[in-house]
């Protein structure tokens, strides 16, 4: 790979795929020591998160440019909801529900930015810096303490195989 002055490095493999240099950016290596930022390094954070799963332990995720990284320690989700309200509908959200004290945020509490509307009972934290929302905070209707994991922001995640159940929150 070739760096350049900006920060960007390219594939020599022909696909032409721009790279952040992780060396400039030390925060995109995360816990799993993984570089999420290149395509091998994509199939390697599939890889461990697949393994993760089958071992039942946890699963990683965070936002874009590294600085919010958290960890699950539970099951890796086979299900997701897709709600229609105006703000997930605009973000794409697939989201997973798990209580709280399953959740540690293991990077970025200081840089976190937290966006709520509507009824306000969820606080949407997201990267100010890269603008990716990872996940969410709020009470479960048994007011139990919940996240919200936005699965589009776990590496390990196949998306694709996710059961995914629609929420209508634009009428409701």
């Amino acid at each position: 790979m070739a760096a350049s002055d900006s920060g960007l490095r390219w594939d020599d493999d022909g696909d032409d795929w721009p790279q952040m240099d992780v060396n400039r950016h030390p925060s995109r290596q995360p816990e799993t020591g993984v570089d999420w930022n290149t395509p091998a390094g994509h199939d390697a954070a599939v890889q461990v998160g697949r393994a993760t799963e089958e071992k039942g332990m946890s699963f990683e995720g965070g936002c874009h440019c590294g600085a919010v990284a958290f960890r699950v320690d539970a099951d890796m989700p086979g299900q997701a909801i897709s709600c229609n309200c105006s703000h997930c509908r605009a973000k794409g959200f697939l989201l997973a529900f798990v209580p709280a004290d399953q959740f540690s945020l293991t990077v970025g509490e200081a840089v976190l930015a937290t966006y709520r509307f509507n009824t306000h009972k969820l606080a949407h934290r997201f990267c100010p810096t890269c603008g990716v929302q990872p996940f969410a905070e709020g009470q479960g209707p048994d007011g139990a303490a919940v996240r919200a994991i936005n699965m589009r922001a776990v590496p390990g995640c196949d998306i694709d195989a996710l059961d995914v159940h629609k929420v209508d929150g634009a009428t409701t």
